[in-house]
């Protein structure tokens, strides 16, 4: 039979006693004096005796009995019966583990890892507890769960963590169950699951394990994990209780204190908190100071706190120290004192306290009672913050971020706000979002931004409620939410933020995210100036300004706005100085404000310099000067500036330049001035300046008309109409019956006249007729010619010669050259009216002088023959000269027989022979037989 068959029957046998084992022991059987040593270890059916224990395991170990090392090994490792020796541990131990024995192994490792009897060395204490791990000794496990989780002697990774966790659970080893549970219960490294965090803490509490228990009342107490169920939760620990643990009882009398699962009763809590006092509980004596500190459902006794406080603090109790050290700092139940307040700081901190130690860190960075120390306050800054202690850790980061031009600091900020932030601290959430909002140090990112601020502003962090108020109304990172900027802003303006007030006066000023409301604006605005918002003086005097229309008001918030750096109010100011208007004029300090904000980038300031210096009045005369301001504002998408350059670059003189004309109109056009868009048409329409383009025209008459310019819609139909390059009837009658509809006379006109001609509309007469009517009615003359020209077709049906000349004579008596011209014609031929040559003359004189070409070819022959009038060669002449001049072929014609037989004018062959060819050109029958002919 084996040694392990052996030692099992050995310990199941309930008969065996020492002196039944003696006489092998005493033989030297080495298993015999390793259990006759736990008899007497154990005093297992005999008195306990160390001595006797120490005698027979070393005789045992001697012989390399590994079981007999190991419990020689703790018994020295522990101090229990000899005075503990950590070198004579660490040889019997490693012996043992040498033996491949499990629990030695990982005794072995614990040994590495304190560093104790030996160097610390993380990688062999790894290696140990692998070697146990892997032999299936639970403590083993466990341990290298933690040097996984926490990077303790090897790369640190959570799976590995939780699987050796789950093995060492498998053995039943209720640690690792609890630890299990605070993985998923506080998300580390996983996803925060109470769900699984209640299972482990089940599990453990199933085997009998007291703090498992206690962690599942826990749970029901606060649904975690499970559905609340106060009464079971206290349940649970009154039994516990009954059985005396101390961790029930102080479990029990936090219930009490909290009123879970019963009625608030800080008495009752009391009572169990001096009944665990008098049992030398350190924790409650604690929580008894506590209860009076903090006056939970008593009356706050700062005084009586500092007792119980002290007395916990003296029982090495680091909580009641750290507080202890609260009390003598602000001087509560006790004189305050800085040097006492950092004494129990100091104590506290070097129990390991993470809040004592941020509090030290603090004490040394900010030399509060003692001298600075850069290196001691990241010392213990950092033994907080590697403590999991969120403000610890958030105070690290600020250090290093105070710091960024040594190297790996800002790197450092971030880590540590990152793991601040992850544990909840909202002001590490808000210095995170600033940073990637801003592009900071990182790249940035709105939508990490938004996360992070959300995280904080859920927590009530006005300055990351602001901030995440910016990005809902800018839609940066997340999707644009007015009715959510405005909330936000609405919270941390509550809060007294007064840039979140001065921004919730901009959302009720302008009706962003809730109604328009001038008033709420108004008192925001103060608020936040009282509060000492920079931007709130200038936000007022534009609130004034624009919304009150009280300009007295406006100025006087000017100054203060100017203070602030606001390039508005300066440029306002600057022109209130300048003008006299409210403020004595002062026109050298009106132009340094105004040249000021025009230097800094405001475009309304830069056109008002370019005034300036255009106009001549406060400066002297300078278009160069003029033009650089221009462009400056015109460059900032500065409407009025680049119309000024637009007119400036167009008008004849030095600084002439088409180009820029152009270029500038293109931009005033697309910014959507009116005027701009529809000049543009007609600049590409005509060539001005540019080439003929008929689809850029038709795009400015287009955008011109999309403002309801229906002057440019009418052009853009008879573009669709007349040119070649565009033609489309179907919208050029949308484009016109637009125009039409809206009442625009011309393309009520041209509308009618193509139903008229029958060309892109079929033919419909009675509709032309109609339409030309209403407008001949309303005074239109184009509209009376036409119809009276229609009237006086005798093969129409709408023959009515008298109605005819009725319209006509209207339109010529109302100045339409065209109208004068028929009526002159119709007097000299008697057709529809009585002869009347004098009549006749006078109409066509009347037309010519209005510019009509036709009337003025006529003419000629009046003078030449002396009809209704003198015969008169000069004028002849003259009347034929200004048609010619205008391109009339007929006139040309006539400019060349004047010229060649000297009518009029001189004889001049020269100047003959040019009209003629300039007629001729123009396909004029006579004077190409002209040049034809031999003269």
């Amino acid at each position: 039979m084996d040694d392990e068959s052996r030692l099992k029957g050995m310990e199941a046998d309930p008969q065996l006693l020492p002196e039944d084992l003696l006489p092998e022991a005493q033989a030297g059987d080495p298993l015999a004096q390793y259990q006759l040593g736990s008899m007497y270890e154990t005093g297992e059916d005999t008195r306990q005796d160390y001595d006797a224990a120490i005698q027979w395991y070393s005789l045992a170990a001697e012989q390399e009995f590994s079981r007999a090392q190991y419990a020689l090994g703790l018994l020295y490792h522990e101090g229990r019966g000899v005075e503990a020796n950590p070198a004579t541990s660490l040889l019997w131990v490693r012996k043992a583990a040498a033996q491949e024995l499990p629990e030695a192994m990982g005794l072995l490792g614990y040994l590495y890892v304190s560093g104790q009897g030996v160097d610390r060395d993380e990688q062999e204490a790894a290696r140990w507890f692998s070697k146990g791990a892997l032999k299936g000794n639970a403590y083993a496990q466990h341990s290298l769960g933690a040097c996984y989780q926490h990077g303790v002697g090897c790369e640190s990774n959570i799976e590995e963590a939780i699987y050796w966790y789950q093995a060492a659970a498998q053995n039943e080893y209720c640690p690792s169950h609890m630890r299990l549970a605070d993985i998923y219960s506080r998300g580390l490294g996983v996803d925060s699951s109470p769900e699984q965090a209640f299972f482990w803490y089940q599990q453990a509490a199933k085997l009998g394990f007291d703090e498992g228990l206690l962690a599942v009342a826990d749970c029901y107490a606060y649904g975690q994990g499970v559905e609340e169920d106060e009464p079971k939760a206290l349940a649970i620990v009154r039994q516990l209780a009954k059985s005396e643990l101390n961790e029930a009882i102080m479990q029990l009398a936090f219930y009490h204190r909290q009123g879970i699962g019963t009625q608030a009763d800080t008495h009752k809590a009391l009572e169990l908190f001096h009944k665990l006092s008098a049992r030398d509980d350190a924790n409650a004596v604690f929580q008894i100071g506590y209860t009076h500190s903090q006056g939970i459902g008593i009356e706050a006794d700062p005084e009586l706190a500092v007792e119980w406080y002290l007395k916990a603090a003296e029982m090495d109790h680091d909580w009641g120290q750290y507080n202890l050290g609260i009390q003598y700092e602000f001087g509560k139940g006790v004189a305050q004192d800085q040097q006492q307040a950092l004494h129990w700081y100091r104590l506290s901190a070097n129990q390991g306290n993470s809040w004592a130690q941020n509090k030290l860190g603090q004490a040394y960075l900010k030399g509060k009672g003692l001298e600075t120390n850069s290196y001691l306050a990241e010392l213990w800054m950092r033994r907080s913050a590697e403590q999991g202690y969120d403000t610890g850790q958030h105070n690290l980061a600020e250090f290093y971020d105070s710091l960024p031009q040594i190297e790996g600091h800002f790197e450092a900020a971030l880590y540590w706000w990152e793991q601040a932030a992850r544990n909840g601290n909202d002001d590490s959430q808000y210095a995170l979002g600033f940073r990637l909002d801003k592009g900071d140090g990182v790249e940035q990112d709105y939508e990490k931004a938004a996360a992070w601020y959300q995280l904080a502003a859920e927590q009530g962090h006005d300055l990351a409620q602001n901030n995440l108020a910016v990005l809902y109304q800018e839609g940066k990172g997340v999707s644009c939410d007015e009715a959510k900027a405005f909330e936000l802003f609405q919270q941390s303006a509550e809060q007294g933020n007064p840039r979140a007030q001065s921004n919730l006066g901009l959302c009720y000023e302008f009706g962003r995210g809730c109604e328009k409301d001038l008033q709420q604006a108004l008192n925001w605005y103060l608020s936040a100036h009282e509060r000492g918002d920079r931007d709130a003086p200038a936000r007022l005097a534009k609130l004034y300004f624009y919304e009150l229309e009280d300009e007295a008001e406006s100025i006087s918030w000017l100054p203060l706005a100017v203070e602030s750096g606001d390039l508005w109010s300066i440029n306002q100011l600057g022109v209130k100085l300048l003008n006299g208007e409210g403020v004595e004029q002062d026109i050298d300090a009106a132009l340094d404000l105004i040249a000021k904000a025009a230097e800094l980038g405001l475009a309304s300031a830069q056109r008002n310099l370019g005034h300036c210096y255009f106009n001549g009045d406060v400066l002297e005369r300078n278009m160069g000067l003029a033009l650089h301001w221009y462009n400056k504002g015109a460059e900032q998408n500065d409407l009025k500036s680049q119309l000024m350059l637009v007119q400036l670059y167009g008008e004849a003189g030095e600084f002439c330049d088409i180009e820029r004309e152009l270029y500038w109109s293109h931009l005033a056009a697309e910014q959507g001035d009116l005027d701009t868009q529809y000049n543009l048409a007609v600049a590409y329409r005509r060539g001005n300046g540019m080439e003929q383009d008929a689809s850029q025209a038709v795009y400015w008459y287009g955008q011109a008309a999309k403002q309801g310019d229906m002057e440019a819609m009418y052009e853009m139909g008879c573009m669709y109409l007349d040119t070649p390059e565009v033609v489309d009837a179907g919208q050029a009658m949308v484009c016109l019956k637009r125009a039409a509809d809206a009442g625009f006379t011309k393309a009520l006109f041209r509308h009618a006249i193509e139903y008229l001609d029958g060309g892109c509309q079929p033919l419909d007469t009675g509709f032309a007729c109609n339409q030309l009517l209403a407008l001949a009615e309303q005074g239109y003359l184009p509209a009376q010619v036409t119809l009276g020209e229609l009237m006086l077709e005798p093969d129409t049906e709408e023959f009515a010669p008298e109605a005819g000349l009725h319209w006509i004579t209207q339109a010529a008596q109302s100045g339409h050259s065209r109208a004068q011209f028929l009526l002159g014609c119709f007097c000299f031929h008697g057709e529809v009216c009585e002869q009347d040559i004098c009549l006749s003359f006078h109409w066509l004189l009347t037309s010519a002088h209005n510019g009509f070409d036709e009337a003025q070819v006529a003419l000629i022959r009046y003078y030449l023959v002396g009809e209704g009038t003198e015969v008169d060669h000069t004028l002849a002449f003259s009347w034929a000269r200004e048609a010619a001049l205008k391109g009339h072929p007929v006139a040309q014609y006539m400019m060349g027989r004047f010229y060649y037989e000297g009518v009029g004018i001189g004889e001049d062959e020269e100047h003959a022979n040019y009209w003629f060819e300039q007629s001729a050109s123009q396909g004029n029958e006579d004077a190409i037989k002209w040049l034809g002919k031999e003269h």
